[in-house]
């Protein structure tokens, strides 16, 4: 008896390669960035990617924390780092938050009254 599978070429068994970005930080803080090997500009090109902009960049490359990515970030001194940024399996914002001056629908249930 064999402990052995034997596994078809069936796309649904295939293995799931993430998108890659690679950041170059140079001296200055400003990435050159690439995702998939193919360049990745800023939206733009006055304002660059900087060390400063990470986290919009981190965003801008998740479209907004939908998408998983793997993260070789190589920096000046020659170090370098790696990382799994995941999607988000929550909303960026709550959405039944009230509007500032909106009037209340009314008292809230007991449960969620707060003391």
């Amino acid at each position: 008896m064999s402990i052995h599978h034997h596994h078809s070429a069936d796309s649904a068994q295939t293995p799931i390669v993430l998108p890659l970005a690679v950041i170059t930080v140079d001296t200055y803080g400003i990435l050159a960035v690439t995702l998939d090997g193919a360049e990745y500009p800023p939206p733009s090109p006055t304002t660059p990617w900087s060390k400063a902009r990470f986290a919009d960049l981190l965003d801008t490359l998740t479209l907004d924390r939908t998408q998983t990515i793997r993260v070789e970030v190589h920096e000046s001194d020659g170090s370098t780092f790696t990382d799994i940024i995941h999607a988000s399996h929550t909303p960026r914002t709550h959405p039944y938050e009230e509007t500032a001056g909106a009037p209340a629908a009314g008292p809230a249930p007991a449960h969620a009254r707060h003391h």
